[in-house]
């Protein structure tokens, strides 16, 4: 492997690990008391998927990353049912997917968008308590609204003509 190309795949996994520990950190914060999922384990879910990628493309086989996907899942799923006390939430596990998937978007050659993914789930994250309040001040006729407008903009508008239909209407300047 040439001297440049390694330095690039070490600056990628570099980059991989800064993104699992900020997700990892925010999980820590959130509880530190109850964490079944901190720091270190984000920080591997993450090269876990970079390193996925990495032997996808060497052997050219794409199931390399369903089969990390896999681990990831069988790890997650067996500390969620381990620890029942901790509620009917899945947030963490989440996380450590989306960590998993940042990671092969990074070693796929999509470093911005993964970026901008990790500083996106950091962002969902981290503010629940200013969530939980917006949430109790949202009435019905708001989200009523507010579905409307966006059935209206995003449905309705993409699909009407971009011209008049009345010729007889329409008056040159």
């Amino acid at each position: 492997m040439p001297q440049d190309t390694l330095l690039h795949v070490f600056a990628q996994f570099g980059l991989v690990g800064l993104i699992g520990f900020l997700i990892g950190l925010e999980r820590e914060m959130r509880s530190p008391e109850s964490v079944t999922l901190g720091i270190r384990d984000f920080v591997l879910f993450a090269l876990l998927g970079a390193l996925s990628a990495l032997l996808a493309d060497h052997y050219d086989n794409t199931w390399l990353i369903l089969a990390g996907f896999a681990a990831l899942l069988a790890l997650t799923l067996s500390s969620y049912w381990a620890e029942r006390s901790h509620g009917p939430g899945v947030t963490t596990e989440i996380a450590a997917a989306v960590t998993f998937l940042l990671g092969v978007l990074v070693l796929s050659g999509r470093t911005e968008l993964a970026i901008a993914l990790a500083v996106a789930t950091v962002a969902v994250l981290f503010p629940k308590a200013a969530i939980k309040r917006f949430r109790s001040q949202v009435q019905t006729q708001d989200m009523r609204a507010a579905l409307l407008f966006l059935t209206i903009t995003f449905i309705v508008l993409p699909v009407l003509p971009n011209l008049s239909l009345d010729h007889y209407a329409s008056f040159p300047v």
